[in-house]
């Protein structure tokens, strides 16, 4: 039997060779229009150091029980009633499931019109929440979820009178919110529901993150591909400044911003298209390096996006345009205050297709978001669920993987699930009371 130093000697012995040999005969190279120069090699060997740094254990102990998290289903959109959806019945976009599905999760529903003691029941068989994007008011439900899970957390931090938390500021439970999700925890944290401004031009775009702090989330394994690449899709026009964000008290004390963007509002002086930011459903992608043109001079061998040249914006990291958001947050505290927050949608790099669609003024196709698609895109996504994942599981295990409740609610992927217009598929959620 050969030794394990001489099995991993011919495996990264065969590792090296077969990416010489599929090097040689496919020449492969990150050729996306908006994204070009010597940064290609350096994402190439993050990505390839995400897939051969990703540590390996010959022992483990594995966990007794897959993580269940509870997600906010939210009211269908307008475009969404041709399909006759039963009354009362909410939506649960399938990307969260199935972003959630693979870092090793599974998820119930959380009905956005559920019952107090409903939410009760749900939260204390669940092991995690996941706040998630969309566009929808604020429920009570997610009011009631914080008040149970997390402000009691948050108010021990700060208040000398242990008795009056110490019923649930043990218990808080992880909580991931994605773009509207993550507006929610800004909301629901500072308790000042017009904390948000409201005129970002951060719709429909794909952007590399700034100032990356690397805290847990963005380590060293993902940390190139999210400086470099426009990996990370954004389509909001709320947000928060890092200059709000620090002065309110309420969220500088938990939270450190672990990264910045800046939105497409300086385009408005240096671009000629009469499609405005907030209303154009063309993508546009920001990339660092070079100026705030649009990228005309762009060489792209594909016939067929030699017209994109006027969506693609090139960003210089040593004088920013745009308003500044936002974009990570992660808490000081994770094992008492596991909360974490993306301005941005992981989601969508491996889970949403987009269907083409056709612009007013030129005529020819786009998808209808930009999301990247790219292997580095790929790996971005399974690194963010995973690490929520490993969340769960840690925080699982201090509680010896048992449960308030075990849980007596379907799993999302049995319900119903049919084509949506925003998003590629949704789960039809039942109204609470038939939960």
């Amino acid at each position: 039997m050969a030794s394990s130093s001489s099995v991993s000697s011919s495996v990264s012995s065969s590792v090296s060779s077969s990416s010489s040999s599929s090097s040689s005969s496919s020449s492969y190279s990150y050729s996306s229009p908006d994204f070009q120069g010597d940064h290609t090699q350096t994402v190439h060997s993050a990505l390839h150091n995400f897939v051969s740094q990703t540590p390996r254990k010959h022992h483990y102990r594995k966990p007794k029980k897959v993580p269940t998290v509870g997600i906010f289903s939210q009211p269908f959109y307008d475009d969404d009633q041709e399909y006759q959806i039963p009354p009362n019945h909410t939506m649960i976009a399938a990307s969260y499931v199935k972003w959630l599905e693979a870092g090793g999760a599974t998820a119930i529903a959380i009905p956005y019109d559920a019952s107090p003691q409903k939410v009760i029941e749900i939260v204390n068989s669940v092991d995690g929440i996941l706040f998630p994007g969309g566009d929808s008011a604020l429920p009570d439900t997610a009011k009631q979820v914080w008040d149970l899970l997390y402000q009691p957390a948050a108010k021990h931090d700060n208040d000398d009178d242990d008795d009056a938390t110490t019923t649930t500021a043990s218990f808080a439970k992880p909580l991931w919110g994605t773009c509207l999700g993550f507006e929610w925890i800004v909301k629901l944290a500072s308790g000042n529901s017009s904390i948000l401004e409201s005129d970002f031009a951060a719709s429909n775009v794909s952007l590399p993150l700034e100032e990356v702090k690397q805290m847990e989330l963005y380590t060293s394994i993902i940390y190139d591909i999210v400086t470099e690449l426009p990996v990370t899709m954004n389509n909001h026009h709320q947000g928060i400044s890092p200059q709000v964000f620090r002065a309110t008290p309420s969220l500088a004390e938990h939270w450190e911003i672990s990264s910045t963007n800046h939105d497409l509002s300086f385009r408005n002086n240096n671009d000629e298209s009469k499609e405005t930011s907030s209303s154009s459903t063309v993508p546009r992608r920001l990339q660092p390096g070079g100026n705030r043109n649009s990228n005309s001079n762009n060489n792209n061998n594909n016939n067929n996006n030699n017209n994109n040249n006027n969506y693609y914006y090139n960003l210089d990291k040593d004088n920013q345009g745009g308003k500044q958001f936002v974009s990570t947050i992660e808490p000081k505290d994770p094992d008492r205050f596991p909360v974490y927050g993306v301005q941005w949608h992981p989601e969508k790099n491996a889970f949403e297709y987009a269907t083409t669609t056709t612009t007013k003024t030129s005529g020819d196709k786009f998808p209808y978001e930009d999301i990247d698609h790219s292997a580095e895109a790929i790996a971005l996504t399974h690194h963010t669920s995973s690490f929520f994942v490993k969340v769960l599981h840690k925080h699982m295990e201090r509680n010896n993987n048992e449960r308030s409740v075990e849980y007596s609610y379907p799993s999302i992927y049995s319900y119903p699930m049919q084509l949506g217009k925003k998003f590629e598929q949704i789960f039809i959620i039942p109204p609470s009371k038939d939960l």
